[in-house]
């Protein structure tokens, strides 16, 4: 890793200091994503000299924050296909200038740097990908996914509930991890109201509801994405990624609760891709991963990827 790279000198990504204890902790750069609750920035960590990735948000003296109950969560994890928990650093000081009397106060959560991209940002070069390869890498993803939550739940007792492209990380070395836990139940305070997620991804249970969340719920998340990845595109169409309810996922559910067929009778799979058979049987995959009414898809992701993956020797 290089400071070059994630130290960027355009005045709009100018380094800040995050102080406290007295101490600087970190030195933030480039800022790699940004949610509804937090930010994620490249940072140096000043203990060691080491590159990190450095989720921030607000500090709330009057109650504990959502970062520092994903930060308590995250730190139990350990496993291979999650960035590793580092530290967190609460009610710190973010000095964006010495000469400013105010400093803004924020709480921070550090964990390793992947060197990659996210999946949003690692489809944006396949635009001539053929076939073949969309469907190695799709069979490739949805494995790696429906593992990591399998195991989240199995080793772990928690639900993952934020399934989008950006939450997933590709290495450069083609390792798959998933991070940003800020939506499981032990994190998301509910209060908030609303529905929390990304409506483009959400079943439409979950949309309706934020605690109708099940597996279920993320064979459809998985499979819209995998739909992205085998054709480029959102089975809805062109819809923006941050849609208003009523009119992405509100429209999803009101489809199952009249039984109408799926969207991928209306945006089906390319017949250019895909070989007859091969297209005829990843559409009966793909039509019950995301079939609006839950209990028409597959009980759990390792079960989708199960029937992905008997495409191999077809």
């Amino acid at each position: 890793m290089t400071l070059e790279k994630y130290f960027p000198l355009e005045p709009s990504e100018i380094p800040t200091v995050i102080r406290a204890d007295g101490q600087i902790q970190f030195i933030t750069g480039k800022r790699l994503g940004k949610g509804g609750f937090a930010s994620v920035y490249t940072a140096l960590q000043m203990c060691n000299g080491e590159l990190i990735a450095l989720k921030e948000s607000p500090h709330d003296d009057k109650k504990q924050s959502t970062l520092s109950r994903e930060a308590k969560l995250v730190s139990r994890f350990h496993h291979p296909n999650i960035p590793k928990f580092i530290a967190h650093v609460d009610s710190a000081e973010r000095i964006v200038s010495p000469h400013l009397k105010f400093h803004y106060i924020y709480d921070y959560m550090a964990t390793a740097l992947v060197e990659g991209q996210n999946l949003k940002e690692h489809l944006k070069s396949w635009g001539e990908a053929s076939g073949h390869e969309r469907l190695s890498f799709a069979i490739k993803l949805g494995t790696a996914v429906a593992n990591i939550l399998t195991d989240l739940s199995n080793q772990y007792g928690v639900l993952y509930r934020d399934l989008t492209p950006h939450n997933i990380l590709i290495g450069n070395k083609g390792d798959i991890l998933l991070t940003d836990f800020g939506l499981l139940d032990e994190v998301y305070d509910s209060e908030h109201g609303g529905t929390a997620g990304t409506p483009r991804y959400m079943a439409p249970e979950a949309v309706v509801n934020y605690h109708n969340h099940t597996p279920q719920s993320l064979v459809y998340s998985l499979g819209v994405i995998l739909y992205e990845v085998l054709t480029g595109s959102s089975p809805y169409g062109d819809i923006p990624t941050q849609s208003p309810l009523n009119t992405t996922a509100k429209n999803a559910y009101y489809l199952s609760m009249m039984g109408l067929p799926t969207p991928l009778s209306q945006h089906p799979l390319s017949k250019k891709l895909y070989s007859p058979q091969t297209l005829k049987d990843l559409e009966s995959i793909q039509n019950r991963a995301i079939n609006t009414i839950a209990d028409q898809r597959f009980s759990t992701p390792l079960n989708y990827a199960a029937a992905l993956n008997g495409l191999k020797s077809r």
